[in-house]
């Protein structure tokens, strides 16, 4: 059953991810026509769209976008700090309230046994 799930996944495979022959543009290098395909095109523009964008170059944009998103992190680690906290006292407040049903209970048994 195996071998052939893994079959039929390695033949799905294969069909999912191949070419058709044409597909793709030719371009010229030094004389020579080179099909590229459709991939390549769609890099090469990415490429020229991200090199065209470029970083900012106004600092004071730069300087409060860091401040903003520092100031949201400590903001969001003070939260989860707290609601650790509050969790915390209420996981011992149940403790000590187990541990005072416990004393109660045992000593309510050494009443009756005696």
């Amino acid at each position: 059953m195996k071998q052939i799930l893994f079959f039929l996944l390695l033949c799905s495979y294969t069909i999912a991810f191949t070419q058709q022959a044409d597909s793709g543009q030719k371009t010229r290098i030094k004389g020579k026509f080179i099909r590229d395909s459709v991939s390549l095109v769609k890099l090469k523009q990415f490429n020229d769209s991200a090199i065209s964008s470029g970083p900012y170059t106004d600092s004071a944009i730069i300087k409060d976008n860091y401040t903003q998103d520092f100031d949201a992190i400590l903001d969001f680690q003070k939260k989860q700090k707290e609601k650790q906290r509050k969790t915390a006292i209420l996981r011992i407040a149940i403790g000590v309230g187990f541990l005072v049903l416990l004393v109660v209970g045992l000593s309510r048994k050494k009443g009756r046994s005696v």
